[in-house]
C-alpha cells in the first residue's frame, strides 16, 4: 500500500526518494510550500497532473498513470501507478495545493498567506501593499514559489523591493 511522504521542499522530497529506505516504489511525494506532489517511480519521482514545484520532473498531462513506462537492465516494463496517482490527487486536495499556483505573500505569520496564480501577480501586489500599510510596520515579502525568489517586498504600504 503506498504512503505519502510530506517534505519542506521538492528537492528535500527527490533526495529523500533516492536515500530513505521508508520511501518505495509507488509513494507519494507531498510537498505544500510548493503546491506540488509526485509519485515515486523506478526512475525517481514524477510530477502528478502539473504540481511540478522547482524540483519534481514533470510530463504530458494525458500520460497514462495505468501504464508508466520504466527503463529496466532487461527493456521497457509497463508498471500501473494509478492507486498512487489517485492517493496523490486527495493528499493534495486535503492539503488544500491548487494548480497554478505561482506567488505567494506572507509576514511571517502562517495564519496571513495569500497566493496567486501567474495572471494575479499585480492583484497579490496590491493586496500585500494594503495588508503592510494597515498592519503599520508589517513587512510583507512576494515570492515566487517556483524557484524561492523575492518579487517584491512592502513596508507601510510602500515597496521596498
Amino acid at each position: 500500500m503506498a504512503k505519502v511522504h510530506e517534505f519542506g521542499s521538492t528537492g528535500e522530497a527527490c533526495a529523500a526518494s533516492q536515500k530513505n529506505e521508508q520511501i518505495v516504489d509507488g509513494d507519494v511525494l507531498l510537498v505544500r510550500s510548493e503546491h506540488a506532489m509526485a509519485v515515486v517511480c523506478e526512475v525517481g519521482p514524477v510530477a502528478v497532473d502539473g504540481f511540478t514545484g522547482r524540483a519534481f520532473p514533470t510530463h504530458d498531462e494525458t500520460w497514462d498513470w495505468s501504464a508508466a513506462k520504466q527503463v529496466t537492465g532487461i527493456g521497457d516494463a509497463v508498471k500501473n501507478y494509478s492507486e498512487s496517482a489517485t492517493l496523490a490527487r486527495r493528499a493534495g486536495q486535503k492539503a488544500g495545493l491548487r494548480k497554478g499556483v505561482v506567488y505567494r505573500a506572507s509576514n511571517g505569520d502562517p495564519e496571513q498567506v495569500y497566493e496567486a496564480r501567474a495572471h494575479g501577480l499585480d492583484a497579490l501586489c496590491a493586496n500585500a501593499r494594503a495588508l503592510s500599510r494597515r498592519a503599520g510596520g508589517s513587512r510583507y515579502r512576494v515570492e515566487d514559489i517556483r524557484d524561492g525568489k523575492t518579487v517584491a517586498l512592502f513596508l507601510d504600504g510602500e515597496q521596498i523591493a
